[in-house]
């Protein structure tokens, strides 16, 4: 194959640097794009020891655009005969705590700033979620910080795959350099900060580098152009890729995924050419050679095995299946939770979404909902309006009379306000600034809570969901890769056969 199709070869080893060097690429550029998964997208919680107003000044001198703080969020006030927008801190100091005025949503919307026990604003700070964390310190001081970054899943998601890529490398012997190779392009799968995320790739990179040491050791001469690489290897890498590919999406969501097919692409890259290589190397030395060479025919078993890697892989596989839920169900919480948006209703703010996020009550913190139910009390509380959201079709009146031709009065119902879907869109369209701008740029209706950082593995469903994957990535290697002495006695046999009958013909 290697001197009838030269160019082939040449070709491969192209495409497969390419996608290499894109994987690798990928390493610098993939951080900056998770940054943007965060609950309250693109605000960052910022939490400080420093007062709102100091803090809000000092992230604007650092130039920071965007932020909210009380003085930034606005809340509506009755005049009686129409409403103002004022600061929060003004409306709670010129509102007295028994003013009918000062509503449920004016009284709870404070908690936004106040979380655990420390201030918290929220601004738009690019760049990854480590370089804001940090920018964070440098401009508040050492006591501040960035709610949503926490470290530990991080360090927890580095430790485990660097396990997994020293342990497979020292158990490998020979061509550790290529095994090396290998973890480079998945390093953009940590980079996630998902435990998940990095269990799919310790899992990947082990299989693949399982893969490598059966193509390199079952390596046969062939003369069709698709023996590229070992198609039993191929066949277990991507049964384990599919398979973790699955359990990504499901676990760690969407983008995730994303960074594990750059880094499989990127891993499979290197197997690719790494075998490349060695075919053009072969190549090379049997030109120099100058005749056909010899076909080695084993007279004693020739098929080795994987070795002391063959030995560790059940303690390896046992290891990905109970050390992460462990490890992550220590994990301590975060010093601060943070706020997080669960959507509680289609795209749009209907009418009936909103009624129902009105009465959930699974979200202590106000929401878009309680924002309109104050609008609507602050708009007609001089009607006589009580506090609540208001009914689809809500129709405020106010009694009048007027005079008749004959000189009497008769009483009517004046409409003052009707609380209609296009009242709604009005008002969301309008809204004030700060946090009730800030729950409008979602575009649909969102509950927000307070929320620890919790462990991955918390609810029994993940785990199941992680022993699943575990064992199942792990039937491909007991079915493919040559782990039992007798299937090394079969494939050595085979193989051997197969070489005598060739070198007779």
């Amino acid at each position: 194959m290697i001197d009838r199709f030269p160019a082939l070869q040449t070709l491969i080893v192209c495409l497969s640097s390419v996608v290499l060097l894109f994987a690798v690429t990928a390493v610098a550029i993939v951080p900056s794009l998770y940054r943007r998964s965060q609950p309250l997208d693109p605000y960052l919680t910022v939490v400080t020891p420093l007062s709102h107003d100091e803090a809000a000044a000092l992230l604007a001198a650092a130039g920071v655009d965007h932020i909210v703080a009380p003085h930034t969020t606005k809340v509506l006030v009755s005049r009686f005969d129409g409403v103002d927008a004022v600061s929060l801190p003004a409306a709670l100091t010129r509102l007295d705590p028994l003013d009918p005025r000062r509503d449920p949503f004016i009284t709870a919307l404070g908690l936004y700033f106040v979380i655990d026990g420390a201030n918290a604003l929220y601004a738009r700070i690019p760049g990854t979620l480590w370089n804001a964390n940090r920018f964070v310190r440098d401009v508040l001081g050492s006591g501040s910080r960035v709610a949503e970054w926490y470290a530990v899943p991080y360090a927890l998601s580095v430790a485990l795959f660097a396990l997994v890529v020293g342990g497979t490398a020292v158990l490998y012997g020979r061509g550790r350099v290529v095994v090396l190779a290998l973890a480079v392009p998945l390093v953009p799968v940590i980079a996630t900060g998902s435990l998940a995320a990095a269990v799919a790739a310790a899992v990947t990179f082990a299989s693949t580098a399982v893969g490598h040491r059966i193509d390199r050791d079952e390596r046969a001469r062939r003369s069709d152009v698709v023996a590229l690489v070992s198609v039993r290897a191929v066949a277990m890498v991507a049964a384990v890729v599919g398979l973790s590919g699955v359990y990504v999406v499901a676990v760690a969501g969407g983008r995730a995924l994303v960074a594990y097919l750059i880094g499989t692409s990127g891993a499979g890259a290197v197997l690719v050419l790494a075998r490349s290589v060695a075919h053009l190397i072969a190549a090379a030395r049997r030109h120099d050679d100058g005749h056909r060479p010899f076909v080695p025919v084993s007279i004693l078993r020739s098929h080795r095995g994987l070795g002391g890697l063959e030995r560790w892989l059940p303690a390896l596989w046992t290891l990905l299946l109970v050390l992460p839920p462990i490890v992550d169900r220590l994990m301590p919480d975060a010093p601060v939770r943070r706020p997080v948006v669960e959507a509680a209703g289609a795209a749009g703010f209907d009418h009936e979404d909103l009624l129902r996020l009105w009465s959930d009550a699974r979200f202590e913190l106000p929401s878009i909902a309680d924002y309109i139910a104050h609008r609507a009390y602050q708009e007609a509380l001089a009607y006589g309006y009580a506090y609540a959201f208001p009914a689809p079709g809500t129709v405020v009146t106010l009694n009048r009379f007027r005079e008749e031709a004959d000189g009497s009065y008769s009483s009517f119902r004046e409409t003052v306000a009707t609380f209609d879907q296009s009242w709604i869109d009005h008002a969301i369209g309008s809204a004030p600034g700060g946090i009730v701008s800030m729950l409008a740029s979602f575009g649909r209706p969102v509950g927000v809570v307070l929320t620890p950082t919790d462990a991955l593995y918390s609810r029994y469903p993940h785990i199941v969901l992680h022993a699943m994957y575990i064992l199942l990535t792990s039937l491909p290697l007991l079915i493919l890769a040559p782990i039992r002495p007798l299937r090394y006695r079969f494939h050595s046999s085979l193989l051997d056969a197969l070489r005598r009958r060739r070198l007779v013909a």
